[in-house]
């Protein structure tokens, strides 16, 4: 069993996240009349120098906390009725905009020979359901992978908590010691930890650095090298 994580492991973090994070800024600061944008990218691990995402809140956990964390910060800021801002300037991330969705690798190529060897192959991400499955559809994989696990499915956990790589592992009949786990975040090689997984694999096509993805005992460029 190979176990995926999506966003910076199978497509492009920064091209799928950077035009939502500058959106939703335009939208905060035109609904509350506020200069919020540096304190939003500080807080999402944006660099407006670079346009690239560092490890943070956005690349590592869920929606909802990332929700949570934005009222949090409106609070601070003086706002009232903070959680209604949010939710007024909250949109999901188009994941069926082409110019956005860049696939890190030949993704059904892969899974493809992966199902052919007999692996199973699963998808562990913080995305929600609604942002997942639109764009493993546009790649071309949604029907090649055997167990999607996303941040709002019942009882999911965030990473790098075991429980989502154990109930992926319970579900397709597949023991952790003979199961991997590849991701471009510490919260993905912490999950293979945690959940004693046989193997965790590092991409350094995400967010991640040789230093960040230091407990994974492989790392490599990108899923190709798979």
């Amino acid at each position: 069993l190979v176990i995926f994580d999506k966003d910076g492991t199978l497509i492009c973090f920064h091209s799928m996240w950077a035009p939502w994070i500058h959106q939703f800024v335009e939208r905060l600061e035109a609904d509350t009349q506020m200069s919020l944008g540096d304190k939003v990218y500080r807080l999402l691990g944006f660099d407006t120098q670079t346009q690239r995402f560092g490890p943070g809140l956005l690349a590592e956990a869920t929606m909802f906390i990332i929700k949570e964390r934005m009222v949090e910060l409106l609070m601070q800021e003086g706002l009232e009725s903070e959680e209604a801002v949010v939710d007024r300037c909250w949109q999901n991330c188009d994941a069926t905009n082409e110019a956005n969705l860049k696939s890190l690798g030949n993704l059904p190529d892969l899974f493809k020979t992966l199902k052919d060897w007999g692996i199973k192959t699963a998808i562990c991400t913080a995305d929600t359901r609604a942002g997942t499955l639109p764009a493993l559809k546009k790649l071309g994989v949604d029907k090649l992978v055997d167990k999607i696990m996303c941040s709002d499915d019942h009882g999911s956990q965030p990473k790098p908590n075991p429980h989502n790589a154990l109930r992926i592992c319970e579900e397709l009949n597949v023991s952790p010691e003979r199961a991997i786990m590849v991701g471009d975040t510490s919260a993905d090689t912490g999950l293979a930890k945690n959940a004693k997984l046989g193997t965790a694999i590092g991409v350094l096509s995400g967010v991640g650095s040789h230093k960040d993805l230091h407990e994974a005992d492989y790392l490599l460029d990108s899923v190709e090298n798979i």
